[in-house]
């Protein structure tokens, strides 16, 4: 199926002729993927091409757009914009085949485009291996937070759909350990966090419609809760401070020294809950992000990363309350990150809202401010489907993940527990890739010339059709 246009047309604007405002003096992303489906329905090439190109900018991770302005230049007939937005989709580690779509077919008589579209269907193909060491029980629902409890040997994990706290054991047995009900307050977990030294549980829970025990009452609230690790009594509950907006805790990573950052996933702030505070403080929030999702604190305490969804991963150092983008190559997308871990001064991510869907590892420099090198360790698992959530235990991940389904199945996949090594990994780069950027880099990357492939003709013709959503 050609994924040309995925915009949601739930309003109409009139676009032509012209627009009320040019797409590049826009920063609303809601209204320019409505203008998007307006042109595109217009059959206005030249206005759909200009929106995705203001999408890209603001959404610079997202691999949609991306794929989107391939297929806008394509059928505009600019095939240099194409081609060498192809080539940073490939670097990237982007999978997508282009032959799905008809609009690509004026780039398809050239061996260039041959060449790329073939590496980054590859791209698609799994890499890395990984071990199922338990299937979740399905009246789970979905379950997002994950942690091992080194004093009772076994996994607990929490489910957002009912609330229950479960432990499972390396051999895949399961017991309930608790449940969301009036006398401990719980709604769904999101997250959780052992730490066994100082014998506390951290529960991280939001009233969410996902909550099969939804109220509409209480929309809106969250809390951290904080339990004894080894008799699960309930010792107080921090609720996010009433400002008259909606929250829901997701995310958080404990310090070394016992204090809890925690993400929200409705506003882009972050809370500390200082050790021996009694109150959730905000110390980071910011208009330009989108939907945090991962967080992970540095060996020292002194840097704090959160991953946006849309945004890559932001880098918040305590020290001066300074928030930058985490450094990186252009060749790095940051895109669709669920999961975000700290290990050994580096950064673990968990993709899924990308193609492929993937775990890396990333090597920081020194200051953990700048990406110096990449190694993937999962790359579209075979078998498994959205990998979200994980937890470090030596040199393994231990991730939450689905089961893949058959085409057409009413039943959801069943949840997984999967377990990978994040040790002794290398980046992998095709060799003839290098080459072929090397002699770019010489030509400072002028166009690429265009040799038609075998049995094609010297220049594709469009045939006129509008592209298809």
């Amino acid at each position: 199926m050609p994924r040309f246009v995925v915009f949601c047309l739930s309003f109409a604007l009139v676009l032509s002729p012209g627009f009320a405002q040019e797409p590049a003096e826009l920063e609303n992303v809601s209204q320019l993927r409505q203008m998007a489906n307006q042109a595109h329905a217009a059959g206005d090439k030249e206005a759909f091409r200009a929106i995705v190109t203001r999408l890209h900018e603001l959404r610079p991770n997202n691999s949609d757009y991306m794929y989107q302005l391939v297929l806008a230049h394509a059928v505009l007939g600019d095939r240099e914009q194409a081609f060498n937005m192809m080539v940073n989709m490939q670097q990237q580690g982007l999978s997508y085949d282009f032959n799905e779509s008809p609009e690509s077919m004026n780039l398809r008589d050239t061996n260039l485009y041959e060449y790329l579209n073939d590496l980054m269907v590859k791209a698609g193909q799994p890499l890395g291996e990984y071990e199922v060491i338990a299937a979740l029980d399905s009246a789970l629902g979905r379950v997002e937070a994950i942690d091992w409890d080194p004093t009772r040997e076994a996994f607990l994990i929490g489910s957002v759909t009912n609330g229950r706290l479960m432990a499972v054991s390396e051999g895949g047995s399961f017991r309930e350990l608790m449940r969301a009900d009036r006398e401990n307050g719980l709604w769904g977990i999101h997250d959780i966090v052992v730490d066994a030294a100082r014998n506390r549980l951290w529960v991280i829970s939001a009233s969410t419609r996902a909550y099969a025990g939804y109220d509409e009452t209480e929309k809106g609230r969250s809390a951290l809760f904080e339990f004894q690790l080894d008799s699960l009594d309930l010792v107080k509950s921090y609720p996010v401070p009433v400002d008259g907006l909606p929250h829901s805790l997701g995310s958080a990573a404990l310090s070394a020294t016992g204090d809890l950052f925690v993400a929200d996933h409705s506003l882009p702030i972050i809370y500390l809950l200082k050790s021996g505070s009694d109150r959730l403080a905000p110390v980071f929030a910011s208009n330009g992000l989108v939907a945090l999702r991962g967080i992970a604190v540095s060996a020292n305490g002194e840097v704090v990363y959160a991953a946006d969804r849309e945004m890559g991963v932001i880098r918040l150092d305590l020290r001066t309350g300074n928030a930058t983008s985490l450094a990186r190559a252009p060749t790095l997308n940051l895109g669709g990150i669920d999961g975000l871990m700290q290990v050994d001064g580096d950064l673990l991510i968990i993709q899924n809202g990308i193609r492929p869907q993937r775990i890396m590892r990333l090597v920081l420099d020194e200051a953990g401010s700048r990406v110096m090198d990449i190694a993937p360790v999962v790359v579209a698992p075979e078998g498994l489907e959205r990998p979200t959530y994980g937890t470090i235990r030596e040199d393994q991940l231990f991730f939450l993940a689905s089961g893949s389904r058959a085409e057409g199945a009413a039943a959801p996949p069943v949840g997984r527990i999967a377990q990978t090594g994040i040790e002794g990994l290398r980046n992998i780069v095709p060799p003839d890739m290098e080459r072929f950027l090397e002699q770019q880099a010489r030509k400072r990357m002028a166009p690429p010339e265009i040799t038609p492939a075998p049995g094609t003709p010297s220049q594709a013709e469009g045939d006129g059709d509008e592209p298809e959503g």
